[in-house]
């Protein structure tokens, strides 16, 4: 009973039946050509038939490049939102889970914390973002068991034969709310890169009845500022016509000001955020094979501060991983994926006294079988 209690979190067969209409010989005269699109998310694209699949359109993206997740997804997307304002904590969830439930994978890699497996939706600027792809619905089997729920995925990857582009972006609000970002793009059939570096400034400081106190009163909201500033360095090299690597950097810091409550005169909490994460992916293509290695590393560093009550929280976090995947057709009608995932999580606080470890090993694979006209299709998934 233990061994089953450790092994199965399997999606079992997903069915999806379509028809096509042949070839339409009236090509309307004024056809739109549209960009190369290069296919490298393996596991969304191949292995999820049945699934409900949102991708949000690149147009909608660049409204949103001022502001962050959050926002987007509270205005045009169908998913639970819990937000805390411009400086508190935004999660995210699906299908009625909580946000450890639903998994947010950058780039292939999922970013859910390994403190209380959330994501704070705020610390993503839009700006850094190309493409958003919204599963619902479990896919645990695909990518592990923080994605009951469903999926959010994220990617921020430079395109080829673009040429040189420079960019930038500012933002003036109410409230002193101010953002700017500058994006440096260069890209031939070989190599492409883009750096991309933001600052986000918001005193937050509006007006409200606070019905909360005697007389309710119009007060001010105080300590609620935030500032944020990053860079993002993406860079993406193809080797011949079959092989492609993948490097991405991403460094921020975020200052918070923690509000009092309502019922509460001032408050003088803070907290101040560091992320590095450093992700590489090589890709090789062969005729019926294809390999996908991955790494990455994460350092995420937290202070917490009340000043009126003399106190200091210090939380460090230490994520290492390392994956192997393989994706091959057996014959005309079935594809066979299969993968090892390896993460070791380390963290260091005050408050557990000595470090604290933990490591993961998962072992995936998934069959999909399709007809000739494939018109039928039947995925099965298990994980370890």
């Amino acid at each position: 009973m233990k061994c089953w209690k450790n092994i199965v979190l399997i999606s079992l067969l997903w069915v999806n039946c379509t028809y096509a209409a042949g070839p339409n010989d009236d090509i309307p005269s004024d056809t739109i050509a549209l960009d190369e699109v290069e296919i490298t998310a393996n596991r969304l694209l191949n292995f999820t038939t049945g699934s409900k699949i949102q991708r949000i359109p690149t147009t909608e993206i660049k409204t949103y490049n001022t502001s962050n997740l959050s926002e987007l997804f509270s205005e045009i997307t169908p998913m639970s939102i819990k937000s805390y304002g411009i400086s508190g904590v935004s999660s995210v969830s699906l299908r009625g889970m909580s946000t450890k439930h639903t998994a947010v994978i950058w780039n292939g890699i999922n970013l859910q914390s390994s403190m209380n497996g959330g994501v704070d939706m705020n610390s993503f600027p839009t700006f850094l973002i190309d493409e958003i792809s919204i599963q619902h619905g479990g896919e645990s089997a695909l990518f592990g068991s923080g994605a009951v729920g469903g999926i959010i995925h994220l990617n921020s990857a430079p395109s080829f034969n673009q040429g040189l582009d420079i960019s930038y972006t500012q933002h003036i609000g109410s409230f002193n709310n101010f953002f700017e970002g500058v994006k440096f793009n260069y890209s031939n059939s070989k190599l492409a890169s883009s750096t991309r570096i933001y600052h986000l400034a918001s005193k937050n400081d509006f007006e409200f009845v606070n019905t909360q106190q005697f007389g309710t009163p119009t007060v001010k909201q105080e300590n609620s500022a935030e500032n944020k500033y990053g860079i993002l360095q993406s860079n993406a090299l193809k080797i011949g016509t079959n092989q492609k690597i993948s490097i991405n950097i991403w460094a921020q810091s975020h200052y918070q000001e923690i509000p009092s409550m309502t019922t509460s005169s001032e408050s003088e909490q803070n907290q101040n955020t560091d992320i590095v994460r450093l992700s590489a992916m090589y890709n090789i293509n062969g005729k019926r094979s294809s390999w996908y290695s991955r790494f990455y590393y994460n350092y995420f560093a937290q202070v917490y501060k009340d000043p009126m009550l003399s106190l200091v929280s210090e939380m460090n976090t230490y994520t290492f991983l390392g994956e192997l995947e393989n994706k091959t057709a057996l014959g005309d009608h079935l594809i066979l994926n299969t993968g090892l995932n390896y993460v070791n999580d380390r963290v260091n606080t005050p408050n557990y006294g000595l470090d604290r470890y933990r490591n993961k090993t998962a072992l995936y694979s998934s069959l999909k079988f399709y007809n000739t006209q494939k018109t039928f299709t039947a995925i099965g998934s298990v994980r370890e």
